[in-house]
């Protein structure tokens, strides 16, 4: 591998190197004591081009991947978080499930279906012109590039088309921050499911990708997760674990709203309780048909609003999980 090349040697040596150059960049040692492993220089982590231990002045040069693995050939993680980025992204479960399966390739793009044996093309399903990796299909792809030219992390990416999803996280953190990274994950993930939506012949709700409305949803649900770290500080501390309670001189009102597939009929729940957690009053009723889901959200709060001041004089805090509802009663 470390073979030079000499002023006169043959044209199928020279390939042969120009070859290796190539084959190089592809490979990775694969860690058993690391005794010849240098953290610093070598590519030794599977799956990341970029992803190289940060530069500090208290990491030696010539450390090796072995003083990184405890006596008994487990890795010293807190030894591992001092030498390499890492970060918390902040953002819905289902949201948070995706990015895990696409940062290691296990998102049903054919590529990776072939790699895990399943019989299929290797060739994008959607642009049906290069392979169907990862990146290919979330960024790159006929179907969404022009879309994503639309945002801000084009120019951030634009120039890096070969990176894993990996890599590409990574320069988003250095360029954006955490808060960037979780935005591009909330893009990926609404891209991800227009092509999804595309591919099952489901469609009819996508006319196209529009990133614009991701950008949206993403500012309204920061917007909504920080208000509620803020009323969380504020909101005394008794009552049940996990649970918010409201305030003593108030009660707190949970409201849920069903609807059935044929959208036909739909139905309301809701459930009062007070600052210990001690259920009050709750019930139920049913809605009937509602022009959209929004309009069945703000029926059932209407309902459940109109049980509470029947029953009960004290003020209340309503709490439910639409949050398009709450912005139109905000307003």
């Amino acid at each position: 591998m470390k073979a030079g090349i000499s002023p006169n040697c043959s044209y199928v040596w020279r390939s042969i190197c120009w070859g290796r150059e190539l084959l190089a960049g592809g490979l990775r040692w694969n860690v058993g004591d690391g005794n010849l492993i240098s953290v610093m220089h070598d590519k030794w982590i599977p799956g990341c081009g970029a992803w190289k231990a940060e530069e500090n002045e208290s990491v030696s040069e010539n450390l090796m991947v072995s003083e990184l693995l405890t006596d008994d050939k487990k890795w010293d993680v807190a030894r591992l978080q001092t030498l390499f980025p890492h970060f918390v992204v902040k953002l819905p479960p289902k949201v948070l499930h995706f990015a895990w399966r696409a940062l290691h390739d296990m998102i049903a793009i054919s590529e990776n279906m072939r790699c895990h044996h399943v019989p299929t093309t290797h060739i994008c399903y959607w642009c049906g012109k290069v392979r169907g990796t990862t990146t290919h299909g979330l960024i790159w792809c006929d179907l969404v590039r022009e879309e994503w030219k639309t945002t801000k992390f084009w120019a951030d990416i634009c120039n890096f088309k070969n990176l894993r999803l990996m890599d590409l996280c990574l320069l988003i953190k250095d360029k954006r921050g955490e808060e960037g990274v979780e935005k591009w994950f909330f893009l990926l993930w609404m891209t991800w499911k227009f092509l999804c939506e595309v591919k099952y012949g489901k469609n009819e709700k996508w006319e196209r990708l529009n990133l614009d409305f991701g950008q949206s949803m993403f500012t309204s649900y920061h917007s909504a997760r920080q208000q509620v770290l803020v009323e969380a500080q504020l909101l005394p501390k008794e009552g049940a674990r996990n649970w918010y309670p409201p305030p003593k001189e108030m009660l707190r009102v949970d409201v849920d709203v069903a609807f059935r597939e044929d959208g036909l009929t739909s139905g309301m729940g809701f459930v009062v309780r007070n600052f210990q957690g001690k259920i009050i009053f709750a019930g139920c009723q049913t809605i009937g048909c509602t022009a959209t889901v929004l309009m069945g959200e703000l029926h059932a709060l209407m309902l459940a609003v109109g049980h509470c001041l029947e029953n009960d004089t004290s003020p209340i805090v309503v709490f439910t999980d639409s949050l398009l509802a709450t912005h139109v009663l905000s307003d």
